[in-house]
């Protein structure tokens, strides 16, 4: 999506998926279609363009209610105190770092806007909370720093250059895979890898690439891996419309038939695991398994077969995954080792399938019954929330009436002690309405909480759907 927004599109539009995690320093115009009430969240936002290598000036345009008082309030406190859409980085760590909860500092915005009704109630809540948070922020600028120093330790960064480097690994292999993808798919005999980017001479495209991408591609120098605008050459990736369509096309045109095909381990090849397979045959099989609950999940499982003293076995999933890393050609359909070898029933490769199926499911389950408890919570928590502003005015209205009843008492005339029962008879039956309307609220809550559980419970039923890819003798030699 970023590659298609930076070479061929003007415009993109994000959830908040996109507030953090991303890199858009060729773009300098930031349009806030909400504003968030967290500060932080805010920074993340405007921190994908406003960050090192932006050569232009980032303008901020914020989309506000200007008949909205409390909306006006809420741009001033993260403009003037935060300091968000000014200065040459915007917020600074230490005045973002005083807010000790983003959530928390919405919870007070929320609670402003749930009480306050008047122009003046709102400006007097505002004033007393910018008040806190200058206090707030003064102090805390000076313990950020203290702390920074004293915790942020060799321990940690170690730990942060681990995940790091682990990120690295996983996107290096797949920027492999995607290398051997093309490579095999438009038949480019050499692909040159130099320093984790494979490169690629395209000479020409298959016409279904230039249909299906109206001719906006064309052959020449093509690239995979990180990112460099010096490169001179296009970076394909994932969601690249060459990648696309080569995909597209293997997907719609599978082979039905058990193929034969020779692993050249000896071609730039060294995975040591693989050694004692050389000069070895046996039979490889790939199943798509869909898991569909919460979640869409798609695993590819690779069930790789071996007969040793005249039986079939099946190896690791973690050692049949490595047969993927090995250069493939299909074989001469004529080879005596490999019709030799006498047909098995696909019972075995089944069961292995079944065990790894299994495997995934136990691990899915648990990962669905954590996250069912989590939403429980929240709901809990989300109800207590919606209901505590309800018993707080109640309480009020409660410590209202026995005020008008001490009142009361303190009365002399007749008339007086009449005006007193009318104030009384009044604040009960406002009493009476709110306990009324907190007996809905918590009906509806209760509906609301029973619907979202019913929801979780269905899509915690999980569906699964499998399907054979490929199979095909293997002979490695």
């Amino acid at each position: 999506m970023i590659h298609e927004f930076k070479d061929h599109s003007k415009i993109l539009i994000a959830t908040e998926a996109g507030a953090e995690g991303i890199n858009l320093q060729f773009c300098n115009i930031v349009i806030n279609y909400d504003l968030p009430w967290n500060p932080q969240r805010v920074e993340q936002r405007i921190g994908r363009c406003h960050r090192y290598g932006q050569k232009n000036d980032v303008v901020v345009l914020n989309f506000l209610n200007r008949s909205n008082v409390a909306d006006q309030r809420v741009f001033e406190l993260l403009d003037k105190k935060f300091r968000l859409f000014s200065g040459v980085f915007g917020a600074s760590d230490e005045i973002l770092g005083a807010v000790s909860s983003g959530v928390d500092f919405e919870k007070r915005i929320l609670d402003i806007y749930q009480s306050c009704r008047t122009e003046k109630e709102i400006n007097t809540a505002f004033d007393r909370l910018q008040k806190e948070l200058s206090e707030q922020i003064n102090q805390r600028m000076i313990e950020t720093r203290t702390k920074l120093l004293e915790h942020f330790d060799d321990e940690v960064r170690a730990r942060f250059k681990v995940i790091h480097k682990r990120v690295q690994e996983d996107l290096s292999a797949i920027d492999m895979t995607l290398a051997r993808l093309i490579s095999n798919a438009l038949n480019i005999k050499e692909c040159e890898i130099k320093e984790g980017i494979s490169w690629l001479k395209i000479d020409s495209l298959p016409e279904y690439i230039t249909k299906s991408t109206k001719d906006r591609l064309t052959p020449g120098n093509y690239y995979i891996g990180k990112y460099n605008e010096k490169i001179e050459g296009e970076r394909l990736h994932i969601g690249h419309p060459l990648v696309k369509a080569v995909i597209m096309h293997i997907k719609d045109n599978p082979k039905d038939s058990i193929n034969k095909i020779k692993l050249d381990y000896s071609r730039k090849h060294k995975i040591s695991q693989l050694v004692p397979y050389l000069g070895k045959v046996g039979f490889w099989a790939v199943y798509k398994i869909t898991f569909e609950g919460l979640d869409t999940e798609d695993h590819l499982i690779h069930i790789v077969l071996i007969k040793t003293d005249n039986r079939w076995t099946a190896l690791d999933q973690e050692l049949s995954n490595k047969f993927v890393n090995i250069t493939a050609e299909e074989m001469d359909p004529i080879d005596s080792e490999i019709d030799s070898i006498p047909l098995f029933d696909d019972n075995i490769s089944e069961a292995e399938l079944l065990k790894i199926q299994n495997n995934l499911l136990e691990k899915i389950s648990v990962r669905n019954e954590e996250y069912y408890d989590a939403e429980l919570d929240r709901l809990e928590v989300y109800a207590e929330e919606m209901l505590m502003q309800f018993y707080d005015d109640l309480k009020k209205k409660e410590e209202e009436i026995t005020e008008a009843k001490k009142k009361k008492q303190r009365t002399v005339t007749f008339e007086d002690r009449q005006k007193a029962r009318k104030d009384i008879h009044k604040l009960e039956k406002e009493y009476s309405r709110l306990a009324d309307k907190i007996a809905h609220e918590k009906r509806r809550l209760f509906e609301e909480k029973d619907n979202e559980m019913k929801k979780l419970e269905n899509n915690l039923k999980i569906k699964m759907q499998k399907s054979c890819i490929a199979k095909a003798w293997w002979k490695m030699e």
